[in-house]
């Protein structure tokens, strides 16, 4: 709770005009949702991709994301704080998972929620790809490591899901396939 109201009062104190946390690559991006029906630019998105990668989920996100804000950018910014505090979470999780103590997973969860705070990742609409990529390659892990300590197969597949959704989130979540067949 105490981290949502400071995320609130961080979005209202950087509510100034609407462009300031955007980059010019945001700016496009939202000009481009906003130049085509919303069912043709998914389609379009998941059948082609976009001239320079192939970020289907990210655009869909982008689109949600859209129709929540219009061009209020601390929006995406808080939605972007949210993704990645989430993320560290997951990292935590994942740790844990690799039955790491909690003192040494609590610290490699501080440290990914410290480290890439103030950078293009979190700042940035256009770079919310690498916080879904980040989030569904995590997510696969957790599938994958539960698929070994239960075997059920559902868990596998589930596994496969989120690396799945990860390559859809950004290309070099490919890593995220591989992942399962590893463990």
């Amino acid at each position: 709770a105490g981290w949502l109201c400071l995320l609130l009062i961080g979005g209202t104190v950087y509510a100034s005009h609407r462009w300031f946390f955007l980059s010019s690559n945001d700016v496009i991006w939202l000009r481009i949702l906003q130049s085509k029906p919303p069912l043709a630019l998914a389609w379009e998105q998941f059948a082609v991709g976009s001239p320079l990668d192939y970020r289907p989920l990210a655009t869909l996100y982008f689109m949600a994301l859209q129709a929540l804000f219009g061009d209020w950018a601390p929006g995406y910014y808080a939605f972007s704080l949210l993704l990645h505090t989430f993320n560290t979470l997951l990292v935590y999780l994942v740790a844990r998972a690799f039955r790491l103590s909690w003192p040494f997973a609590a610290s490699a969860a501080l440290f990914f929620l410290i480290h890439p705070a103030p950078v293009r990742a979190v700042r940035w609409v256009n770079d919310a790809a690498n916080l879904l990529q980040t989030f569904f390659l995590l997510v696969s892990l957790l599938l994958a490591w539960r698929f070994l300590a239960t075997g059920g197969r559902s868990w596998y597949w589930l596994s496969l899901a989120g690396g799945t959704a990860a390559v859809f989130s950004k290309e070099s979540g490919i890593v995220a396939l591989v992942l399962p067949f590893v463990l």
